[in-house]
C-alpha cells in the first residue's frame, strides 16, 4: 500500500517544492507589506499582575491583599491595553466590583476558616475571562457573529457557573473568530484582536482574545473552548499554557454555536488558560465537576515513569507550512534536557497519519445538524453564499470572507453517512488506535502546536491548512497542552504541545509544570526597569515605507475601479435595495413629538414632570435604535435619577423664577455626537484605537448645557474622525435613516440627527466642518444650524483643547425652530452678546437672493426636485415680501471643494497622525491593502480621505485669492439685511454606503470655507418619502436672520414631518398639546421580535 510508482513520487516531490515556494513568497510578501515589527504590550508597573492565579486566591484568603484591590489592578490593566490589543469586547466591571466586596467581607467576618475557604471556593475572589462564545449572564453572546450582536446570555454556561461556586469573578469577554471557526480572531461585530508581542501578527483563534488578554496580563485566567487547536493555537501564539481536556469530561453547555451532535460534541473541549502552568490543574478540577474523579487530577505523576515520544514534524501534509526551524530546534532541545536531566530517552517517531490530518479532520466533522451557512444566519434560514461573496467584495457583507469560505468548503465536503464520510470515520478510528496503543498508560506525546510562529494579520488567508497540529487532536479525542517555551528570534512566542491518551490529562499537566520549570514558560511583559524581553532581537520599529511608484499604481487602479463601479452603481443599489422602505414603529407617546421649548413650559407649569419627558424619549430610543443604530453609549439610569431630582426640586418650591429663566431646558433631555466629549461616556471619534476611550469631563458645550438644565441620555453615531458624509464606523456599524433604514443619516452628525428625527431625543449637539449638521438635519428632515465662526467654546471637541480658533463649528439639532435661538444662546455661553439673536425680524423687509445650482467640478449633478425646493421659497416669498427675491450666481462656486480643501489644510491637522489617537502615524498604501483584504481597522470613507490628502497640493495662493474674492462678493450683496437660499445638497438621502461614490458635500462645504452662518430647513418628504429641505446663509453674525426664516418656512411647509403617531394615544396625549398630525406616509412596518434581534417587517 506504501508502495508508490515514480511518477507518483515525482509529483509529491514537485507539489512540496512548489508549496515551499510559494510559502516563502507569501511570507516575503507580508514582511514587506507590515515590516519587520509592530507595538507590543505596554510595561506593568503592577507586579500582582505577574502572580498565578492560584497564588493571588492565595493572598486573599490569607489578608495579604483584597479582591478589590486585584480586581482593580486588572480592569486599569485592561485600559491599558486594549486600545492597543482589542482583546476585550464586553465587560460586567460594575457587578464585579460588588462580587470581590462580598469576597472580602466574607473572609473579613471570619465565619469561614482559610482551609474551608481554600476547599469550598479555591479561587475566592479572582478576576477572569472567557470568550465570546461562552455564555455569562447578563453579557452579549455573539460568538462574533452580527447578527447575534444584540444577544445578551440569559444564564451563565455550566463552566463559568462552577467557576462562579468556586469564588472567581469574571470581569469580561474576550474576541473570538466567526462562529468561533477560523484560527484569526477578527469579526465584523468586534474587529481584530492584535498579537501582544508584535501587533502586526495574529492572536490566533477561535480563542485569540482569551491568549491576548492572558498574555498581556490583563486577567488572572481564562477559558477557552477547542475543536480544531482554539485553545492551543491562541496559547501558543500568544505564549501561554492552555489546556484541551479529554472528550467529554468538561460540559459544553452555554457554547455557542451548539454542537450538532454527539460526536461534534466529542471533539469540542472547553478547558483553562493561564500565565502559570500551575493554575491548569485546579481550574481543570473546577470545572470538570464530577468528571474529575474520572481524571484522578489528585494522583501524584512522577515524569520519571512516563514514556516520552516525539514527533517533529507531520511528515508532508498537503499545503501545510514546513515547521520553523527554530520550534524543531526547541523540540529537540526539550528531548536533550530530558535525557540530560531526567534520564529519560524519549523516543523519536514518525506517524504517517498526521500527513492527513487536515482531510481527517474535515470529513469528521461533517454531521447530520444544520450546515455552517445557516449558521451564519443564526439558524433564521440559511445565507446565500456566492451572493455574501459578492456583498462581500462590495464591503456590504455581515460576514468576514473566512467564514464565508468556511461554509463553502463545507457545502463542498462529503454528505453526513456518505461512503466519503465513514472512509474518514474509518481512518480516524484507525489513527486513534495506533496512538493508544503508543501511548498506552503511561505515555505522553511532544509535538509542535503550529508549524510557524504567530504570522502577519491575514497572512492565515494563504496558508489555511496549518491548523492541522491541533485540530488532529481534537477528533481523536485526547487531551493536550500547550506549553509555552520562550521566544523566537524575532520576539515571537514559541513552544511545544504534550498530548496524553484519554483521560490521562495529569501527564500532561505535569509535564508542563515541568517544562515551565526548566525553560521558563510565559515571558511578561516589561516591568518597570526590568526587561523581561531581553531575549528579543533588535527590530527596526518604523513601518515599512512603500515607494510613490508602488502608490500611485494603487491610485491608478482604484481610480479606474471606481469609475466602472460609478456606471453600475444606481443600477446595483436599486437590485440589491430593493423597493422596500423600511421604516420605524408608529409613535405611541407624543410626548416625544412636542418641542424642547414646550416641554420645559410644561415642566416648569407642573404639566408634566421631568422624569415622565426624560422617561418617554428614552423608552422612545430604546424602541428605535436597534433599527437606526443612532445612538451608542447611554446614561439613561443617571439622567433618570437628575430628573427626579429636579422633579423633587420643583415640587418643593427650591427653584426660583430667576433659576428657570437661567435654565431654559431644566429637565429637557438632549444628546450629542460621540466626538463631543461627555463625561463617563465613549469618546471614540470612531476609531478602533480609542474604542475604550471614555470621557473624564464634559466638553465645555455639555457643561453649558448641564448648566441650562439639560439632562444628557447618551452620545450618538459618527464617521472616523468625523470626516464623512455618512456616519458609520468599525466600531458600532452604520447609523441609518429613520425615514428609510436603507438610506444614510449624513454625518457626521448622522447619529444626531437621525434620533432626533427619529424622536428619541428632542434637541442634540452637532459640530461642522464641512456641512456636518447640514447634510444629516436635510437627509433626516430637521433643522440644523451652523453658526458664525468660533462663537461656541471648542474644549472637548475631538482633539481640540479650546486654546486655538477652529474652523470646526458647534451647533444645535432639532426637530421644532422654536428651538434653534434658546439652545443656540445656550451654545455660545458669553458670546451670545455678538448676536441679535433677541432682535425681532421684519421678514417682509428682508432682502431675499437665491441660487439653484452650482457647477462645481467635483461635484454631482443636481436633481429638479432640490431646485424646485429653493423655488418654492422664493415663491413663498414673493407672497410676503416687499422686495422681490433676485437670483444670483457666482462663478467661484465651481471651486468649492478646491476652496475647502484649501481652508482644511490650513487647519494644519495631521489627518494620518490623528488616525493613529496621535500615536504615530497611517501608513496609506498598507490601509488600502489591508482594506481590500478585509483587514484594516479604517472604513473606506477615511481610506478616501486619506487619497485626497495624498493628491497634489492646492494652490494656496490662488485659493487664497478666490476665497477671498468669492467672499466679498457675497457679503457686498447679503449686507447686514440679506439672506441667500440655497439647495440643501444634490439630492436627498441615497442608499447606505453609497455616499463614497457620490457626494453632495459640495453645496455644505463652501460655506464653511466662507465662514458664513447656514441653517437648514426642512421642508417636508418627496415622492419617495424622503426628507427634502433648504440652506438659508447670511452674513457673519446675522444668524439670527436665518433662524427667523427658518421659523417662517415651518409655519407654511410644515417643518419636520414624523415618523407617525399610533392612533389610539399613547402615554402622555392627555397632557400633551400638540395634536398628532396624519402620517406623512403610511406604515406598513413594525417591530419583529425573536430572541436575538429585532427586524422591520412587513
Amino acid at each position: 500500500m506504501n508502495d508508490q510508482s515514480p511518477a507518483k513520487k515525482y509529483y509529491k516531490a514537485m507539489l512540496k517544492i512548489g508549496y515551499r515556494i510559494y510559502d516563502f513568497l507569501v511570507k516575503t510578501f507580508f514582511t514587506l507589506v507590515y515590516g519587520k515589527t509592530g507595538d507590543k504590550m505596554p510595561a506593568i508597573k503592577n507586579l500582582l499582575l505577574l502572580d498565578s492565579a492560584t497564588t493571588l486566591a492565595y493572598k486573599i484568603r490569607m489578608r495579604k491583599v483584597t479582591s478589590e484591590e486585584i480586581l482593580d489592578s486588572f480592569i486599569d490593566r485592561i485600559a491599558q491595553i486594549n486600545p492597543v490589543l482589542n482583546c476585550l469586547v464586553a465587560d460586567r466591571f460594575h457587578d464585579a466590583r460588588q462580587e470581590a466586596k462580598a469576597a472580602d467581607d466574607l473572609i473579613k467576618s471570619g465565619t469561614t476558616t482559610e482551609d474551608q475557604l481554600a476547599k469550598e471556593k479555591p479561587f475566592l475572589g479572582v478576576p477572569f475571562t472567557t470568550k465570546d462564545c461562552i455564555a455569562v449572564k447578563g453579557l452579549i453572546h455573539t460568538s462574533g457573529l452580527y447578527k447575534r450582536r444584540h444577544i445578551i446570555a440569559e444564564e451563565d454556561a455550566d463552566v463559568i457557573a462552577r467557576l462562579k461556586e468556586a469564588g472567581a469573578i469574571p470581569i469580561g469577554l474576550t474576541n473570538v473568530s466567526e462562529l468561533c471557526m477560523w484560527w484569526e480572531s477578527s469579526n465584523i461585530v468586534h474587529g481584530r484582536t492584535n498579537n501582544p508581542y508584535d501587533t502586526n501578527h495574529i492572536v490566533g483563534g477561535s480563542s485569540g482574545g482569551e491568549g491576548c488578554i492572558q498574555a498581556a496580563a490583563g486577567s488572572a485566567f481564562g477559558i477557552g473552548s477547542d475543536i480544531g487547536g482554539s485553545i492551543r493555537m491562541p496559547s501558543f501564539f500568544n505564549g501561554i499554557f492552555g489546556h484541551k481536556p479529554s472528550k467529554g469530561v468538561v460540559s459544553n453547555k452555554g457554547q455557542y454555536p451548539i454542537p450538532n451532535n454527539a460526536e461534534q460534541n466529542s471533539f469540542l473541549g472547553i478547558g483553562p488558560m493561564c500565565r502559570r502552568a500551575e493554575d491548569l490543574l485546579p481550574l481543570l478540577k473546577i470545572i470538570a465537576d464530577k468528571q474529575a474523579d474520572v481524571l484522578k487530577l489528585d494522583d501524584p505523576v512522577d515524569i520519571k515513569q512516563l514514556k516520552f515520544y516525539y514527533q517533529e514534524h507531520d511528515t508532508g501534509g498537503k499545503c501545510v507550512s514546513a515547521v520553523h526551524p527554530e520550534i524543531r530546534q526547541l523540540l529537540r532541545k526539550l528531548v536533550y534536557h530530558l535525557e540530560k536531566n531526567v534520564k529519560i530517552k524519549p523516543q523519536k517517531v514518525e506517524m504517517k497519519s498526521f500527513a492527513r490530518s487536515n482531510a481527517i479532520w474535515i470529513g469528521n466533522m461533517t454531521n447530520g445538524g444544520p450546515r455552517f451557512q445557516e449558521q451564519l444566519s443564526n439558524l433564521q434560514g440559511s445565507i446565500s453564499i456566492w451572493f455574501e461573496f459578492l456583498k462581500w467584495f462590495l464591503w456590504l457583507s455581515d460576514h468576514t470572507f473566512i467564514g464565508l469560505c468556511t461554509a463553502l468548503v463545507e457545502k463542498m465536503g462529503p454528505e453526513y453517512n456518505s461512503e466519503k464520510h465513514l472512509f474518514w470515520v474509518s481512518q480516524r478510528d484507525e489513527f486513534r488506535r495506533d496512538l493508544v496503543d503508543l501511548l498506552g498508560d503511561d505515555g505522553v506525546f511532544l509535538y509542535p502546536t503550529h508549524p510557524t510562529p504567530a504570522p502577519y494579520h491575514n497572512e492565515p488567508l494563504f496558508k489555511p491548512f496549518n491548523f492541522s497540529y491541533t485540530s488532529i487532536i481534537n477528533v481523536l479525542g485526547f487531551p493536550a497542552t500547550h506549553c509555552p517555551m520562550g521566544l523566537s528570534s524575532d520576539g515571537l512566542p514559541i513552544g511545544i504541545q504534550v498530548i496524553s491518551n484519554h483521560q490521562n490529562d495529569r501527564y500532561c499537566l505535569a509535564v508542563a509544570r515541568y517544562i515551565e520549570k526548566a525553560f521558563g514558560g510565559w515571558v511578561p511583559p516589561d516591568i518597570e526597569g526590568l526587561d523581561f524581553n531581553a531575549r528579543l532581537s533588535s527590530a527596526d520599529s518604523e513601518t515599512i515605507r512603500i515607494s510613490n511608484f508602488k502608490m500611485e499604481i494603487w491610485y491608478s487602479i482604484l481610480v479606474k475601479l471606481r469609475i466602472i463601479y460609478d456606471v453600475l452603481i444606481d443600477a446595483i443599489a436599486t437590485i440589491y435595495y430593493g423597493s422596500a422602505k423600511n421604516k420605524l414603529p408608529p409613535i405611541e407617546n407624543v410626548i416625544v413629538l412636542e418641542s424642547a421649548s414646550s416641554l420645559a413650559r410644561k415642566i416648569k407649569d407642573g404639566q408634566l414632570r421631568a422624569e415622565e419627558v426624560v422617561g418617554a424619549f428614552i423608552e422612545r430610543t430604546k424602541q428605535v435604535n436597534s433599527l437606526i443604530n443612532a445612538l451608542v453609549d447611554e446614561r439613561f439610569i443617571e439622567a433618570l435619577k437628575e430628573a427626579r431630582k429636579i422633579d423633587d426640586d420643583i415640587r418643593h418650591g427650591r427653584i426660583s423664577e430667576e433659576n428657570f429663566r437661567k435654565k431654559p431646558f431644566l429637565g429637557i433631555p438632549f444628546t450629542a455626537k460621540d466626538s463631543v466629549a461627555s463625561k463617563g461616556l465613549k469618546w471614540t471619534l470612531g476609531l478602533m484605537v480609542r474604542k475604550n476611550v471614555v470621557a473624564e469631563e464634559d466638553a465645555a458645550v455639555i457643561q453649558l448645557m448641564k448648566e441650562a438644565g439639560g439632562i444628557q441620555i447618551g452620545v450618538t453615531n459618527v464617521p472616523q474622525l468625523n470626516f464623512w458624509g455618512e456616519s458609520y464606523n468599525p466600531i458600532y456599524g452604520t447609523c441609518r435613516n429613520p425615514y428609510d433604514l436603507t438610506r444614510n443619516a449624513g454625518g457626521s452628525s448622522g447619529g444626531e440627527a437621525s434620533l432626533i428625527a427619529a424622536c428619541g431625543s428632542p434637541i442634540g449637539i452637532g459640530t461642522d466642518i464641512g456641512g456636518s449638521i447640514r447634510l444629516p438635519a436635510h437627509r433626516c428632515g430637521i433643522f440644523g444650524h451652523k453658526p458664525s465662526q468660533n462663537l461656541s467654546p471648542s474644549k472637548g471637541l475631538s482633539f481640540s483643547k479650546g486654546d486655538v480658533p477652529i474652523l470646526n463649528v458647534i451647533g444645535p439639532l432639532v426637530k421644532h425652530a422654536e428651538d434653534l435661538t434658546p439652545m443656540f444662546k445656550v451654545l455660545v455661553g458669553k458670546n451670545v452678546h455678538e448676536l441679535k439673536l433677541d432682535e425681532p425680524v421684519d421678514l417682509k423687509q428682508l432682502n431675499v437672493f437665491y441660487m439653484t445650482s452650482i457647477k462645481c467640478l467635483r461635484g454631482v449633478q443636481i436633481t429638479k426636485e432640490m431646485q424646485y425646493n429653493v423655488l418654492k421659497v422664493v415663491k413663498h416669498f414673493e407672497e410676503i415680501s416687499d422686495r422681490k427675491p433676485v437670483e444670483i450666481h457666482f462663478d467661484e462656486t465651481r471651486y468649492a471643494m478646491e476652496l475647502w480643501s484649501y481652508k482644511i489644510k490650513m487647519e494644519k491637522t495631521d489627518f494620518k497622525c490623528n488616525l493613529t489617537n496621535r500615536q504615530g502615524r497611517v501608513n496609506v498604501p498598507l490601509e488600502y491593502f489591508k482594506y481590500l483584504i478585509g483587514r484594516s481597522e479604517y472604513t473606506a470613507y477615511t481610506l478616501g480621505n486619506m487619497l485626497n490628502i495624498l493628491l497634489p497640493s492646492i494652490d494656496f495662493d490662488w485659493a487664497k485669492e478666490t476665497l477671498s474674492k468669492l467672499k466679498e462678493k457675497i457679503l457686498a450683496k447679503l449686507g447686514d439685511n440679506g439672506v441667500l437660499v440655497f439647495p440643501a445638497e444634490p439630492r436627498s438621502a441615497d442608499y447606505n454606503y453609497l455616499s463614497l461614490l457620490r457626494t453632495g458635500v459640495s453645496y455644505t462645504c463652501l460655506w464653511n470655507a466662507l465662514e458664513l452662518p447656514v441653517t437648514q430647513i426642512p421642508l417636508g418628504l418627496d415622492k419617495r418619502g424622503l426628507p427634502i429641505g433648504v440652506q438659508v446663509v447670511t452674513s457673519p453674525y446675522q444668524d439670527h436672520l436665518s433662524i427667523a426664516v427658518a421659523n417662517e418656512l415651518e409655519k407654511t411647509f410644515g417643518g419636520y414631518k414624523n415618523v407617525g403617531v399610533k392612533t389610539k394615544g399613547g402615554v402622555g396625549h392627555s397632557r400633551c398639546m400638540v395634536k398628532p398630525e396624519k402620517d406623512t406616509f403610511s406604515h406598513s412596518t413594525w417591530l419583529c421580535q425573536d430572541a436575538d434581534t429585532s427586524w422591520p417587517c412587513s
